[in-house]
């Protein structure tokens, strides 16, 4: 579970050599070069599991219900997603009304963020899940690939430094990107053709979008076998007790040999 690359190479050896790989861990999966590929190839070859479902929406069943619908012959034609547990915090309390500084307190507070907060307001977390995603449904995606809208004006050393100006900055275009009777949320997508990509969107209120409690992700499938109405899963999947429950639950399913 440790947010390091460097566990990535000992991950393939014990896979190849027929040891399951739970794993909650994105940076070799979305940020290595070649590994995610590897990991899945090695896992099929050795028949050994390599669960990952944690990596996106925590302990949701995200991963999980994306496999199970290729695995069963449907087309994956198109993915939105609000991956993020800590965005949807910070960006759903401020579309309700909190000032920027009080949604970001309140996410630290309820531990959907990072004490350093910048870790998320930078979107990387955001960021690396898409390309899992993407890279699940097939496509060679990597992170350099996705057609990012950053949310910061640049880039910051530390939370203190970002607390003058740059909270004010970000304020303002959040607060200029709202509209009236729409909520913003910073989304991602993965599409068939290969598009992918993460940026501030903008729903309608009366929308499911509009619906989100704070700290609430949402995943939206859209496949050729179920049309025009996307396969949904939501909920809060973050969190600390929810995120172990859900490598438990990858755990579990290792144990009985579930690749």
């Amino acid at each position: 579970v440790t947010a390091t690359a460097e566990t990535g190479p000992l991950l393939l050896e014990a896979l190849a050599m027929g040891i399951p790989v739970v794993t909650a861990n994105k940076i070799p999966l979305a940020e290595t070069p070649g590994w995610f590929e590897q990991a899945r190839a090695t896992s099929q070859h050795a028949r050994t599991p390599f669960r990952y479902e944690c990596t996106v929406g925590g302990s949701l069943p995200v991963i999980s219900t994306l496999v199970d619908l290729m695995t069963t012959g449907d087309t994956i034609q198109h993915i939105v997603a609000l991956p993020s547990s800590s965005l949807s915090c910070i960006l759903g309390g401020f579309n309700r009304g909190l000032p920027l500084d009080a949604a970001i307190a309140d996410a630290v507070q309820r531990g959907f963020a990072e004490p350093n907060p910048l870790t998320d307001i930078a979107g990387r977390d955001a960021l690396r899940k898409i390309v899992i995603l993407a890279k699940t449904m097939g496509l060679p995606t990597s992170i350099g690939d996705v057609d990012q809208e950053p949310l910061l004006d640049q880039n910051y050393p530390d939370f203190e430094v970002f607390q003058g100006d740059g909270m004010a900055r970000l304020d303002a275009r959040l607060t200029a990107a709202r509209q009236p009777g729409m909520v913003t949320y910073y989304v991602g997508s993965a599409s068939a053709d290969g598009a992918v990509t993460l940026g501030l969107r903008g729903f309608p209120e009366a929308s499911v979008w509009g619906t989100l409690e704070p700290s609430e992700n949402i995943f939206l499938f859209s496949t050729s076998r179920f049309g025009d109405l996307p396969v949904v899963v939501r909920g809060i999947g973050g969190g600390p007790i929810l995120t172990a429950s859900g490598v438990l639950a990858d755990v579990i399913k290792a144990a009985q040999g579930r690749i």
